[in-house]
């Protein structure tokens, strides 16, 4: 729980205020997910109200870099929804057998979970040199973290339990720990298979068509308002029978361009272009 009582008014002013000060728009954002983050950060780094907020961020450029950090959603764990890394695990051979090279892109990254999950997925059945895999986040200093490859062990327990249900493994035979400073890292880097790209889902156009697009977990942080154009980025972005994933608590069916897909899985939201 929050120290902080933060009214939508004070964050609708707060986004102009930011803009100016610090270049950054979180008017994407939808007002909740916003509330949210901004209550999280304040918490803390004990910044007790929004004008200590503004001036925190405008002092020091590590301010603004670990504030940008905060916006960007954490998918929070490796295997996060077993069954879609399941599903992914039978389909993706008989789509490198149908369509040849598969071109494959992660859209919103985060802290890279989903990222390396599916790189995981590709190297079980040996399909690494058999697809093209693009990874994308809107800031250079995060893209720079994620070559890193090394996340935070609170992570740890529930990819233990997630890994185990996907196919009864033991995840920690896939990693390296080190306890002193609480992190681990993939003994299989798979950095270098990745391609990544800077890119701003909620400004920027698609710059390419892939046969699979991952978005999970991303667009429940958007307005309303900014949905619609995001949901046209996506479309462009994915092959004609090509296949999107979103979040499993997430829904397609409300989106205009819903007309464009068919759902081959309700249960792990995995939707097909269909024009």
């Amino acid at each position: 729980m929050y120290k902080f009582d933060i009214t939508y008014s004070q964050i609708t002013a707060l986004f102009d205020e930011l803009k100016f000060k610090t270049k950054i728009d979180i008017k994407v954002y939808s007002l909740g997910a916003i509330k949210r983050i901004i209550g999280g950060y304040m918490d803390e780094h004990n910044i007790e109200g929004l004008d200590e907020l503004v001036r925190w961020l405008s002092i020091n450029p590590g301010n603004k870099n670990s504030f940008m950090k905060a916006l960007i959603p954490d998918k929070t764990e490796f295997f996060r929804d077993p069954g879609v890394w399941r599903y992914l695990k039978v389909e993706l051979p008989k789509l490198v057998k149908e369509k040849g090279k598969l071109k494959i892109l992660d859209l919103g990254t985060s802290t890279g979970e989903d990222l390396f999950s599916l790189m995981m997925v590709l190297n079980d059945p040996n399909l690494i040199d058999k697809v093209n895999v693009f990874a994308c986040e809107k800031y250079q200093v995060k893209i720079d973290e994620l070559k890193k490859g090394v996340f935070n062990d609170k992570k740890l327990e529930p990819s233990i339990n997630n890994y185990k249900r996907y196919n009864e493994g033991v995840f920690t035979d896939l990693i390296r720990q080190d306890n002193e400073n609480n992190i681990f890292e993939l003994k299989e880097n798979f950095v270098g298979e990745i391609e990544f790209e800077i890119f701003d889902l909620a400004f920027e156009r698609a710059f390419g068509e892939f046969d699979i697009v991952l978005c999970r977990n991303v667009m429940c942080y958007y307005s309303v308002k900014k949905s619609r154009p995001i949901y046209k980025t996506l479309s462009d972005f994915i092959k004609k029978d090509g296949l999107l994933i979103i979040g499993v608590q997430e829904d397609l069916s409300n989106s205009f361009y819903s007309r464009d897909f068919k759902c081959l899985s309700e249960e792990y939201k995995v939707y097909q272009k269909t024009r």
